[in-house]
C-alpha cells in the first residue's frame, strides 16, 4: 500500500512525460517488467 506522499511522487514523475517503455511496446496482459521480490511475486508471476 503507498502513502499519500509516494502517490504524489509518483504522480509529479508521470507527470514529466516518462514513459514505460517495456509496456510502450508489449500491450500484451500477464506480461511484466518488475515484480515484487518481498512477497515471492516472480515465483507467482504477480507483476
Amino acid at each position: 500500500m503507498a502513502s499519500p506522499a509516494e502517490r504524489a511522487a509518483l504522480t509529479n514523475i508521470l507527470e514529466l512525460g516518462l514513459t514505460d517503455a517495456f509496456r510502450l511496446f508489449n500491450q500484451e496482459a500477464g506480461q511484466f517488467s518488475w515484480w515484487d521480490y518481498r512477497a515471492g511475486g516472480f515465483a507467482r508471476n504477480r507483476g
